[in-house]
């Protein structure tokens, strides 16, 4: 990962972590899980209609994303296929320190360490109505045989990831969606929506997560 980090409390009582190479944290500082489950679950995977599910987010991270999306799979018995691919995985001594655990009921207390302990590179099968799939690897060089219903875009801001938010790479992202899929993220800047409209996409504009006006979701019908 980068050289130099923080892990921060956020406004929700959970944590996160902070590049100060960078400027940037891993979540919303106003609420990483409340950021999480508003984008990504509220606005992400419970709209999805299909069975199984098949997600793919680019950024792992603290691994927040994938233990929101399988709280919601497990709770909702909604089979539940998630790839994630992140540049610079976090060691398992960071992980530990994160406590996400403390968030949640008794019944789910073993999940987020099954889920940063899973092995890289191969699918593991977390629960009945979850699989797992990280992966080391560059968005530019993922290649995919199989389309997905939804990608959760939780790269970097733009002004900090720059190349993840180029026309190139939001082409990248409508092909690797199915029809009557579609993006979810917490940007709304007004250039990288007309962008997404440039390429096919019809776009909405939604309410944001704590401390952020709008987000974005945007569908390939």
């Amino acid at each position: 990962m980068h050289d130099k980090y923080e892990i921060k409390l956020t406004g929700d009582d959970t944590k996160t972590i902070w590049l100060p190479k960078l400027n940037e944290s891993y979540h919303s500082m106003h609420g990483a899980w409340n950021e999480g489950q508003h984008v990504f679950i509220v606005n992400g995977i419970s709209n999805c209609e299909a069975t199984p599910i098949r997600a793919l987010e680019l950024g792992f991270g603290t691994g927040l994303n994938a233990l929101l999306c399988a709280l919601y799979a497990i709770k909702n018995k909604s089979l539940l296929y998630y790839h994630s691919l992140e540049r610079y995985p976090l060691g398992q001594a960071i992980h530990k320190q994160m406590h996400y655990e403390n968030k949640l009921d008794a019944d789910f207390s073993n999940l987020y360490k099954l889920i940063y302990q899973a092995s890289w590179e191969e699918e593991v099968h977390i629960d009945p109505f979850f699989n797992l799939k990280k992966m080391n690897k560059d968005f530019f060089d993922f290649k995919s045989e199989e389309l997905y219903d939804i990608i959760l875009y939780d790269a970097f801001a733009p002004d900090k990831q720059s190349e993840l938010w180029t026309k190139q790479a939001l082409e990248r992202a409508f092909d690797l969606i199915k029809e009557g899929g579609f993006l979810t993220t917490y940007c709304a800047k007004g250039s990288f929506k007309r962008m997404l409209k440039t390429i096919g996409f019809h776009v909405e504009t939604l309410d944001g997560p704590p401390g952020k006006r709008e987000m974005t979701r945007a569908w390939r019908l």
